[in-house]
Order: C-alpha cells, then sequence, then structure tokens
C-alpha cells in the first residue's frame, strides 16, 4: 500500500498516530496466518499439534476426546511414516485407556511393549539405511570431483550385506534409501542398466508411496532427476 496517500488522507485524525502501531499488528497476524497454513500442510507440524491438543484435552478430564485425537495422529503418521512420533503416540495411547480390569490391562501393556519394539526397530533399520546413502554420496563425489579413481570401494560397498539384500529394509523409506544407493553406485561403475533397473524401482515407490516420498518436494524433485538421467542415458525417451 502506499503509506504516503494513507497519512495524507488521515491527516490530522486520530489514525494516523496509531499507523506505526496497526502496521506491526498486522505484520503479526499475517505472520501467525502464514504459519497456520504451514502448520496445516506439513505432516509432522500437525502431528506435533494433535498430540498437544491431546495431552491437553487428557489433562482436562477429557480422556475420550484425547483418544480420538490421539487415533488421528497414528492415521497421520502411519500414512506418512513419521515413525519417529509413534513412540509418543503408543505412549498416550497406553496412558489414556479407560479404565479396565487387570488381567485386561495387563494384556494391553504386553501389546504396547511388543509394538513399541517394532517400532524401534524400524527407526534404527531406517536410520541405518540413511547413514550408509550419506557414505555412499561421500564416496561417489569422491570419484565425480577427481579425488580419486579407485571404484572398488563402491563395489566393497555393494557386498555389505545390508546393500546386498534386499530383505533387509523394513520401511518405505528404508526401500528408498536402499534402491537410491545401489543407483548411485551403478552410476559411477557406469553399469547405466543397473542405473535404469534401480532408479525405476525408487520412482516407482515414490508413485505407489506418495504421502512419505512426494511431501519432501526437494526430495522427490531429486529422485525424478535421477530417474530421467537414467532413462536418457538409456536411450529410454519415451
Amino acid at each position: 500500500y502506499d503509506e504516503k496517500a494513507i497519512r495524507k488522507q488521515f491527516a490530522g485524525q486520530s489514525i494516523e498516530k496509531f499507523l506505526a502501531s496497526s502496521k506491526h499488528e498486522l505484520y503479526g497476524v499475517i505472520l501467525k496466518s502464514l504459519h497456520s497454513k504451514t502448520e496445516e500442510d506439513a505432516p509432522d507440524s500437525r502431528l506435533r499439534m494433535l498430540l498437544h491438543y491431546a495431552e491437553v484435552l487428557a489433562v482436562k478430564g477429557h480422556e475420550e476426546q484425547a483418544r480420538g485425537v490421539v487415533a488421528e495422529a497414528r492415521i497421520l503418521a502411519e500414512k506418512h511414516e513419521l515413525l519417529t512420533y509413534l513412540p509418543e503416540i503408543l505412549h498416550q495411547e497406553f496412558s489414556y485407556m479407560p479404565a479396565i480390569d487387570k488381567e485386561d490391562q495387563l494384556s494391553r501393556a504386553s501389546l504396547f511393549y511388543e509394538e513399541h519394539q517394532q517400532v524401534m526397530r524400524k527407526l534404527e533399520n531406517r536410520a541405518l539405511y540413511e547413514r550408509l546413502d550419506k557414505q555412499v554420496r561421500f564416496l561417489t563425489q569422491n570419484l565425480a570431483y577427481g579425488h580419486s579413481n579407485n571404484k572398488d570401494a563402491i563395489r566393497n560397498f555393494l557386498d555389505k550385506p545390508e546393500i546386498a539384500n534386499e530383505g533387509h529394509p523394513l520401511t518405505v523409506m528404508a526401500k528408498y534409501y536402499f534402491h537410491h544407493i545401489r543407483a548411485l553406485c551403478a552410476f559411477n561403475l557406469r553399469d547405466f542398466e543397473e542405473t535404469y533397473k534401480q532408479s525405476k524401482i525408487v520412482f516407482e515407490i515414490s508413485q505407489k508411496h506418495a504421502p512419505i516420498l512426494q511431501h519432501d518436494a526437494a526430495r522427490y524433485i531429486s529422485l525424478l532427476h535421477h530417474y530421467s538421467n537414467a532413462c536418457s542415458v538409456t536411450g529410454r525417451t519415451e
């Protein structure tokens, strides 16, 4: 807006005195609106919000409503494979359970513990493949920038049990890292058919599990770029 025009129009009126503070307040409102929009769009932000709401409801004695909010949080976490939130979701589910007899409580506690262990195994598995993905990027960058011409390091990397066995990844993200690693290795070994094969698998995973792999725009664009290059280098221009 044209501040000079506004000051001229309202010269001598009370509104002119409060223009600076009004601008500051309006700016705050706009920022809050943008923040709220981001919170709604980002799954992890919405999850944090839901878990906070559940805590507030439980503290106020509305545990039935809290259970409903936690159930919504679980659906969202599983849809986007946001595993880091599942331990807290499980904890809240267990904490807000309705009053039950002792035998049933022990049974539910056992199920809770078992599921918690499964989640932790998946988290550790995903973290493993994320680390391996970073390691292979370092190896391939050394080759790309001429710091090394020894491709044996990549061949040895492919011989790791976690990379050689397709059954090792336990989550969608771990499978994404697994095939992305193999695609990078194949490209640097100039095995372009294998590069295409692995890049295609990564692309297909992204289409099948869009809520997990497409909400991160940078990662999705990157995998599309790798797949496009693999198609081009093998002459698959269709």
